[in-house]
């Protein structure tokens, strides 16, 4: 590769690093605003009927903030259906599962666990 194929590679590394804490930023903002709209009354939960491996199967978009660690889920095929808000208990996995890799070394394991309908983080 050239010099001017590597700079162009260089570029676009560091542009779609940018575009990942864009992305991190935007999340920790709607979190935090949401939050405010959950204590004001502004927003309410909408509970409905959520298959949870369809909630933790949302984990896969953490694939990049969870690299340094390795993650398994152990759930139950035969989970029961929960009455949750799937928006806001994705949040909270989200939050879950990126507070722990933030604050612990890498190369950490975690076990995600899903077992009759309750969800527990395991390290």
């Amino acid at each position: 590769m050239d010099k001017k194929g590597l700079r162009g590679c260089e570029i676009r590394n560091e542009i779609a690093g940018e575009i990942h804490e864009a992305r991190r930023l935007n999340r920790l903002v709607e979190n935090l605003l949401d939050m405010k709209r959950l204590e004001s009354g502004a927003y309410s939960a909408e509970a409905g009927l959520v298959d949870l491996h369809d909630l933790i199967a949302m984990t896969g978009n953490l694939s990049k903030e969870l690299s340094q660690h390795t993650v398994t889920i152990d759930a139950s095929a035969e989970l029961p259906l929960m009455r949750i808000d799937f928006a806001l208990m994705e949040q909270v996995l989200t939050n879950l599962l990126l507070n722990a890799s933030l604050y612990h070394c890498p190369g950490l394991r975690y076990t995600l666990l899903l077992w009759r309908g309750a969800i527990a983080l395991l390290c």
